[in-house]
């Protein structure tokens, strides 16, 4: 299958390219129920795999060997908010939604939205072409039998038994060979999805759910990625078509979207202004309730080595009396620090409760939290406190739900800046 590709310099262009893709992808084999998908990258590097599957930062390997246990977690944690949803897939859709590393990647039946995530980083100086990924492929619901499979298959170990084949079967309530099933595992699927909140209503949103290749157990999880194998897996004459916008047209192209939203008042705000009204539509209910934060000076280069040596002025008596200072509920007494990097559990004399700090030098971003639930799972820890010099409207949104959600956890978000050799502390939630 031929992946077609094209380059657009104006909002126009880009929507004369999606109609004629449109027109073309209409034409083909109406054997299967067939519908346009679109996804797109301020970067066009970015490779489309979900959060589960992509290298952990500053390490080899992924969160798979961890996928279990992350839904384990948020279960046990956040079971308030889980027990009343219908499927193991809503589930996973939900843990995806607050930052979570799962096998689902977002997808938008809209291009303006794709369009939108390809610029949205215009306004800060982007270097980077930005792409929006155009599929037309089959679809299905929650309710079919592969997306039932791979929502299993997420709550399984990262070592899949011999008897793996057995437990799908009693899970689904089927009586297929294993062959059959192997065949099922093996495919991604794009899901209409139950529209669960007004976010993913705006977004138009849709995901897919990756499968993986199962060799013979009992075997590893793998990866994978979308190929020209996508959807439900059967031959048929679908389409991929990866529209590039050049870091230089963004910025246009993005002013010309922001005519298309529903409140026309954008018009006459600045470019700033503008970013804030566009997220506010696609984000909702997130720029009223919190402020933006300044970011105080160039922390690498004061700490080339990066947060572990950020850490040892961190942690230094001075500067964790600083940190008491935010509140009785953080007034730790110091008594161990372990790990590596960024990542320090701290053990408080109060109540022997295990308190994780991470540290970082650059923003803090809700992607990350995949390998702080990682590290929770591991160590068991009660308290998290994310220190970092920024933090983005959609980090502070999802530990705010974190927070409002979770039971016998405890996650403070907050901001640092250091004056001199002295690191003092604002907490933020």
């Amino acid at each position: 299958m031929e992946i077609k590709k094209r380059t657009v310099k104006t909002f126009d262009e880009f929507s004369s390219c999606i109609k004629e893709f449109e027109q073309n992808s209409n034409r083909c084999n109406h054997s299967f129920d067939m519908m346009a998908f679109y996804r797109g990258h301020s970067n066009e590097e970015y490779v489309c795999q979900p959060t589960v599957f992509r290298n952990i930062l500053g390490r080899e390997d992924n969160m798979l060997k961890r996928e279990d246990e992350i839904v384990k977690l948020c279960r046990r944690g956040f079971s308030c908010e889980f027990s009343h949803l219908k499927s193991d897939f809503d589930m996973l859709a939900k843990l995806q939604h607050y930052g979570a590393a799962t096998r689902i990647l977002d997808f938008t039946i809209s291009p303006e939205v794709a369009l939108y995530f390809a610029c949205c980083d215009c306004f800060r100086g982007s270097t980077h072409n930005g792409e929006v990924i155009f599929y037309y492929t089959t679809y299905t619901s929650q309710e079919n039998i592969g997306v039932k499979a791979l929502s299993f298959l997420a709550q399984q170990p990262y070592r899949l038994e011999v008897d793996f084949y057995q437990k799908l079967r009693e899970y689904l309530g089927v009586n297929y060979s294993d062959d059959k099933l192997r065949s099922i595992i093996e495919q991604h699927y794009f899901v209409i999805p139950t529209i669960s909140n007004e976010r993913l209503r705006r977004q138009k949103g849709v995901f897919a759910i990756f499968g993986q290749k199962i060799e013979k157990l009992p075997c590893d999880k793998q990866t994978t990625n979308l190929s020209d194998k996508y959807g439900r897996g059967q031959e048929y004459p679908g389409d991929i078509y990866r529209i590039q916008i050049p870091a230089d047209a963004k910025k246009k192209i993005m002013e010309k979207l922001l005519k298309k939203i529903e409140d026309r008042q954008i018009r006459n705000l600045s470019n700033t202004e503008n970013m804030k009204t566009i997220k506010s539509f696609f984000f909702p209910n997130m720029e009223n309730e919190f402020g933006e934060i300044s970011y105080f000076g160039d922390l690498r280069r004061d700490f080339p080595l990066g947060a572990s040596e950020f850490n040892k002025v961190c942690f230094e008596t001075e500067n964790m009396c600083e940190l008491k200072k935010i509140g009785k509920e953080v007034d730790i007494n110091l008594k161990a620090i372990v790990g590596k990097g960024d990542q320090y559990i701290v053990v408080s004399s109060e109540e022997e409760k295990k308190v994780m700090i991470y540290t970082q030098l650059g923003e803090a971003k809700s992607e990350r939290l995949s390998e702080i639930f990682d590290d929770i799972a591991q160590n068991d820890a009660n308290v998290i406190i994310w220190l970092a010099p920024k933090v983005n409207e959609d980090t502070k949104f999802t530990v705010q739900w974190i927070n409002k959600h979770s039971q016998g956890l405890k996650f403070y978000l907050m901001k640092f800046e250091r004056s001199n050799a002295l690191i003092t502390y604002q907490k933020i939630l």
